[in-house]
């Protein structure tokens, strides 16, 4: 055979061999048990639109024993439905004696669907509990308690499976044992123990039975408030009943000590069934309130602010909350928070607490505890000594939050300077540049500015900017600050120079007589930086003198003052800011007269008078560099003389 016809030959058999049952057989689709045969699971047959009939009846039985609970669950609701048909109704009975648990689990199942339930199956479904197949006690006890009282021959079988089976089968006997109330008085203990399993769901259905047994239930309270929140959870106003209500108000007392008693997990399910006696809850919830533990004092208040629509007025009431805030756990420390956040700007006294939790390694406590802050206000707190505190605690953020509340309560925190001042040494650079803020804040100016003066002598880089920075506040109350300031574009560190830099140019044109000035500094680190500081101005440079003399001619009196007062730190004989540059050309420092020309350029077109000084260094200036044989400051000259022009041709046009 050729070898290319192998596959096609072999497929045509295989597809003839599959087909060989259904063409030598003439039974129809829906046939029965054959004898020697083995039946596949049928249940997907089974839909609405293709019912079994009594037919299948035989099919349902066979499915009624499979281990597939899809498959039983079907076989079950069908049979139910065939009760009446001859022997289906015997043939359950029969099943449960079987040895085979899922046939049991089946039958037991089917016996609970029918819709009336019969009597005489009742002892047959305990006998089976007694005495059936293991593993199929669940099925068994759903079908009794669907008797409810006609099955009290059952509590004891019932109360044995609820001490010795499985988790799922303890549950769904405590389940039973609560239908068949008050036969099952004796199951009380027996349920009552149960609430202490956390697993299988068997601590709620023990509750829910006991819940049943109304005030009969009471022996079993302390172990439902142990348990609460823990292994069961309460009803909710939407089921049936609350347990504690349905026991009726001997639950008060022990929901009470179950407050000062429980855990995180189960206060808020106790505080909560306790509310759900109304009025009755409010004398216990206030002796609460006298608890040494702040916690229990917390869900008090919590409590009586349900019941009375506000917070007690109690003032000890906020220390205690920021002590759970502080101290509590997280959903504890996140209660204490919300009710902070409600009481609002009254809550002050919280305020260096919710500082110190605002950098809680849990997020949702430090967010929390932020969003306090805002509702709060710093301004609200007088608690300075809480903030002072603050300064000295062993987290660097939370040392910083405290220096900025105290910052920002400014004159308020005087009392702070001390312990301020003390942080100026601090070995970390931002905790210095902090500290400085919030004196300069705090402190009167006549405190503050000596204070600055003298950091400007520090050692530290950042010391010496941060006085720079903050000097420039205090201008109004010292006009010599601006020399001051003006002498830092000497110092030894770029940083600081720059910083000097940045915080003339801030200040605005009316520096520029004081720059002006300075430009005769014995310092040629002053003179250069002082030229840069000009170049920043630009034009403005040019024309701020001029202004200033302007002003002297003004109406208002404080403005002539002003003007005279800045006009005066100028060199009487040199006024323009471009004569001064020009002057500069000459300076004996070829670094100093190269930064004249960039800056003349910076000036613009009202430099144009610069111009034959420029020409001449352009062509005289003796600097070359003996590295590239470069002329610095002539190539400077040179470039400067083109854009001069230019700008000038620019301005005719």
């Amino acid at each position: 055979m050729n070898r290319n016809n192998i596959k096609p030959v072999f497929g045509l058999a295989l597809v003839l061999l599959l087909l060989m049952p259904l063409l030598t057989s003439g039974c129809p689709l829906r046939v029965g048990p054959q004898p020697g045969k083995s039946y596949p699971n049928r249940h997907w047959r089974y839909k609405p639109s293709n019912p079994p009939t009594t037919e299948d009846i035989a099919y349902l039985f066979d499915d009624l024993g499979r281990p597939d609970d899809d498959t039983r669950w079907n076989a079950s609701r069908y049979l139910a439905q065939f009760i009446d048909e001859p022997g289906v109704y015997d043939r359950l009975l029969e099943a449960l004696e079987s040895d085979n648990a899922y046939e049991v689990r089946g039958a037991a199942v089917a016996l609970g669907y029918l819709k009336p339930l019969r009597d005489d199956a009742l002892p047959a479904l305990i006998e089976a509990l007694e005495t059936g197949s293991a593993g199929a006690e669940s099925e068994i006890t759903n079908a009794i308690s669907a008797y409810g009282i006609k099955a009290a021959a059952a509590v004891e079988p019932l109360i044995d499976v609820l001490d010795n089976a499985t988790l799922a089968e303890r549950s769904h006997a405590a389940f039973a044992l609560g239908q068949l109330v008050p036969a099952s008085m004796n199951a009380i203990p027996s349920l009552t123990a149960a609430l202490h399993e956390s697993g299988g769901g068997l601590a709620y259905a023990a509750s829910r039975a006991l819940g049943n047994f109304r005030d009969d239930a009471a022996p079993a309270l302390p172990d439902l408030v142990e348990t609460v929140g823990i292994n069961w959870y309460p009803s909710s106003s939407t089921d049936e009943c609350n347990l504690f209500l349905a026991i009726g108000e001997k639950s008060i007392p022990f929901l009470a000590e179950g407050i000062k008693t429980g855990n995180e997990q189960s206060r808020r399910h106790i505080l909560a069934s306790l509310l759900e006696f109304g009025d009755s809850a409010r004398e216990p919830l206030e002796g609460l309130l006298n608890s040494d533990d702040p916690v229990v004092v917390m869900y008090a208040a919590n409590g009586l602010k349900t019941l009375n629509g506000e917070t007690p007025d109690k003032p000890y009431l906020i220390e205690i909350y920021a002590d759970v805030v502080l101290h509590g756990s997280r959903d504890d420390a996140n209660k204490a928070l919300l009710s902070l956040q409600d009481i609002g700007s009254d809550a002050g006294a919280a305020i260096p607490a919710l500082i110190e939790a605002s950098y809680s390694k849990e997020s949702a406590v430090s967010s929390g505890a932020r969003k306090a802050i805002e509702y709060i206000g710093i301004r609200s707190t007088d608690d300075i000594d809480g903030l002072i505190k603050l300064l000295y605690h062993e987290e660097r953020n939370v040392r910083l939050g405290g220096i900025e509340a105290l910052k920002f309560l400014g004159p308020r925190a005087i009392k702070a300077v001390p312990d301020l001042t003390v942080l100026l040494d601090d070995k970390n650079s931002t905790t210095r540049t902090r500290a400085l803020e919030a004196l300069s804040e705090i402190q009167p100016s006549y405190e503050t500015i000596p204070l600055l003066l003298e950091k400007l002598e520090s050692d530290s880089v950042t010391t010496r900017s941060d006085a720079i920075r903050l000097l420039a506040d205090y201008v109004d109350d010292s006009p010599s600050i601006v020399a001051t300031i003006i002498q830092s574009l000497g110092d030894k560190q770029r940083t600081v120079r720059e910083e000097a830099e940045e915080t003339l140019f801030a200040m605005g044109t009316y520096v520029i007589p004081a720059l002006i000035k300075a430009l005769d500094d014995e310092k040629t680190e002053v003179r250069m930086n002082v030229m840069k500081t000009i170049a920043k101005f630009g034009p403005d440079a040019a024309s701020a003198v001029d202004e200033l003399t302007g002003m002297l001619e003004d109406e208002n009196s404080d403005v002539r003052a002003e003007a005279m007062e800045t006009l005066v730190v100028t060199n009487p004989d040199e006024t323009d800011v471009v004569d001064a540059l020009i002057r500069m050309l000459d300076d004996e420092d070829f670094q100093v007269r190269r930064e004249a020309v960039n800056t003349l350029v910076e000036i613009g077109p009202a430099a144009k008078k610069s111009l034959p000084k420029l020409r001449d260094l352009a062509e005289n200036d003796p600097y070359v560099s003996s590295a590239n044989l470069i002329y610095y400051v002539r190539q400077a000259a040179r470039d400067a003389i083109e854009k001069i022009e230019a700008m000038e041709e620019a301005a005719s046009e």
